[in-house]
Order: C-alpha cells, then sequence, then structure tokens
C-alpha cells in the first residue's frame, strides 16, 4: 500500500522492516534488515530504497487507533484488492513480528471485524526467520465457486509474484 497523506509517521517503528524481500539492500525474508534498529527506526530512513519508501501499512495510512501502531501490536496490516470472477474483495494481510502477537485480544477483535465485513484474512505467523500463512474466509460470505476460484487464482498470482523476485 502506498502512502497516502496523514499525521502519522513510522517514528520508532520498524515492523515493516523484517517479513518483505528488499533485494537493493540484500534483505531476506523473515529475517531483520541490517539497516534497521529494532525500537529506533530505519538507520538509512532518509536514503532507503524505493520498495521501503513506497510501503505504508495500514497504521500509517490512518486506519485504526494511536495504540495500534504496528511495534505496540506486535503485528502490521496491509490490504490488497482482489477479484473473484466480477466481485472485488479485499486481502488483509497480518504480519506477526513477534510469534504469537496475533493471539492478543485487540489483533483479534481488528481480524473479526475485517472478516465479518467480508475480508479474505492473511495471517502471516512468524515463526523464527520464516512465515506461515493461514487464510481464513468467512464461508457464510462466499460460495463455494467463489473460494475454488480464489484459491486457484491467488495461487497463480502468489506464483507469478515469487518468479519476479
Amino acid at each position: 500500500m502506498e502512502q497516502r497523506p496523514t499525521s502519522r509517521s513510522c517514528g520508532p517503528c520498524n515492523a515493516c522492516c523484517k517479513p518483505f524481500i528488499v533485494p537493493e539492500v540484500e534483505k531476506l525474508d523473515g529475517r531483520w534488515c541490517k539497516h534497521c534498529i529494532i525500537g529506533k527506526g530505519c538507520n538509512i530512513y532518509a536514503n532507503r530504497p524505493y520498495a521501503c519508501r513506497a510501503f505504508a501499512c495500514i497504521w500509517l495510512n490512518g486506519k485504526g487507533a494511536e495504540g495500534d501502531r504496528p511495534d505496540r501490536l506486535g503485528v502490521f496490516f496491509d490490504v490488497e484488492d482482489f477479484t473473484i470472477g466480477k466481485r472485488a474483495v479485499g486481502i488483509l494481510h497480518v504480519y506477526e513480528i513477534e510469534e504469537g502477537a496475533t493471539d492478543h485480544p485487540r489483533v483479534q477483535q481488528i481480524l473479526e471485524v475485517n472478516l465479518d465485513a467480508g475480508f479474505i484474512v492473511f495471517g502471516h505467523l512468524a515463526e523464527g526467520d520464516a512465515y506461515n500463512t493461514r487464510i481464513r474466509m468467512r464461508k457464510e460470505l462466499f460460495t463455494e465457486e467463489e473460494t475454488r476460484v480464489f484459491t486457484e487464482s491467488y495461487d497463480k498470482v502468489r506464483q507469478s509474484r515469487r518468479s519476479r523476485v
């Protein structure tokens, strides 16, 4: 998600410095970036690569309460638009920065509200230097055909993205 103007700034939060691959700085998936100073911010923030500069989590874009800043919750959220047939749906990605953080009551509350609103939730659960992805969707909000089409088409999208990295 690209950043929209808000009064929020990353400050000491560097939750997004762990889960993503950033080839420009030799950043591997699931490990903290070598330029990250945990609890302080990014060591090269003013000169960070485009991928880092262009990314903004939901909180930075003004969603959620002040207390929902990713480094405080131990997770950060990102959204993705997706189409199943002719139906537009949202995918909510939740990335754990701390193992077990998705079990926090506030995180669970956010997930349940989004599931009830028809989002498909991808829980990227931290397991050391790797992530185990768990997909949740309210079955009563999707037909069996939509669920099948989503699973098949999203797998193709993920494989296509991996081949570009």
